[in-house]
């Protein structure tokens, strides 16, 4: 039985690769005789221009010079009244005329526009794009200063390049960096301010060194955004890339307001394990860049900021519209407590889920999504707890 399974899924391989062969080969073809037509209808395309031009430019019949007029071949003669049909001019460039070939004309514009016809639309507008167009479109470009420069290219073409976006670093123009990638852009953008974006070029992290943050995704469902913070100098000012941190999951914000961003890492358990929250965001954690550009987690900047503006108005509006919606209360309540915790303020969070749910099974379900947290260990230092 066992064997006679193994052949079984052994044929199976061999078929399955027989068949992806068959079509990589057709496919192969499918191309092939695509290109071939695609250089036809060019040429058709540039024949009926050759046509056109030779129709412009005219019957000369091998003469020098000739009447307008009846044709008669006046070559050698400098007289500009013509003996056989008495046409006369004071311009010597009215005995130089060609005549045009309108009819020759006309037919090469019909041949250039039936070229041009079949090779846009019969199918074979890939092929075309394959031969003459870049695979990479240009879709930002940011110099950074220094001799740097930074690019982001897309697909125009995914099945052959497999990802959407190609990411670039020049200097003196060479390549010293590239990344591959579903998603990515130049800097971060600011809060608030969709015009003006952290690091391309400034420093962002105080270590006296120019920086680039690069934002990225993989595109997976769960992968989020990505941050990538490089390096662009030494603190000498002399160029030299070095790569400083990946950050994940958040967002850069200037927490302080000193001009430079912090990274609020957002923690999204909560979410996965008590369903929803109501409308606020989720609970966040402060890092920040220490004296040599190193990203760590920031417990004075996380606990000293202020709660949000109206919070306890946002809180009884959440419990109002879960209610409507037929959902627990508790979930508003959860939010909330949660970011008192995420502040350093658990005797209030405690207070306030005592004092809003009934009943412990709520709140046994709330310390447990608080144990599967990533971030346990930081948030468990906010509060000082053991």
């Amino acid at each position: 039985m066992n064997g006679g399974y193994i052949l079984l899924q052994v044929r199976m391989m061999i078929a399955s690769s027989g068949n992806a062969a068959s079509r990589n080969s057709a496919d192969s073809m499918v191309v092939m005789s695509s290109v071939i037509f695609t250089i036809l209808f060019f040429g058709i395309a540039v024949a009926g221009i050759l046509a056109a031009w030779l129709g412009w430019r005219g019957d000369r019949g091998g003469r020098d010079r000739w009447c307008p007029q009846c044709r008669c071949d006046l070559s050698g003669i400098d007289s500009r009244t013509c003996s056989q049909c008495g046409f006369s001019s004071t311009s010597e460039q009215d005995f130089h005329v060609p005549k045009r070939r309108w009819g020759v004309v006309l037919a090469g514009l019909a041949i250039t526009t039936a070229g041009s016809l079949g090779a846009s639309f019969s199918g074979l507008g890939k092929a075309a794009n394959r031969m003459f167009v870049p695979l990479w479109q240009l879709e930002s470009r940011e110099d950074l200063g220094n001799g740097w420069s930074a690019e982001v290219r897309r697909s125009r073409d995914l099945e052959r390049t497999g990802l959407m976006s190609r990411v670039r670093l020049i200097r003196d123009g060479q390549v010293r960096y590239e990344w591959y990638g579903w998603y990515a852009s130049l800097g971060a953008f600011k809060r608030g301010n969709l015009k003006e974006r952290w690091g391309l070029g400034e420093d962002i992290d105080g270590n006296g060194t120019a920086d680039l943050i690069i934002e990225t995704s993989d595109g997976s469902s769960q992968g989020g955004i990505k941050a990538m913070v490089f390096s662009l100098e030494n603190r000498d000012g002399i160029p030299r890339l070095e790569p400083m941190a990946v950050l994940d999951g958040g967002r850069f914000v200037d927490v302080d307001e000193d001009g430079r961003p912090e990274f609020l890492v957002e923690d999204a358990t909560y979410q996965r394990h008590l369903g929803v929250l109501g409308t606020s965001s989720r609970p966040t954690l402060v890092f920040a860049p220490d004296e040599r550009g190193n990203w760590r987690f920031d417990s004075n900047a996380t606990r000293d900021r202020p709660m949000p503006e109206g919070w306890k108005d946002e809180l009884a509006a959440d419990q109002v519209m879960l209610e409507a919606r037929g959902l627990p209360r508790a979930a508003a309540v959860y939010n909330v407590a949660l970011e008192l915790i995420y502040r350093g303020r658990r005797a209030e969070a405690d207070a306030l889920i005592k004092s809003s749910i009934d009943g412990g099974t709520e709140i046994e379900a709330f310390e447990a999504a608080l144990r599967k947290s990533p971030w346990q260990v930081e948030v468990r230092s906010l509060n000082d707890q053991p």
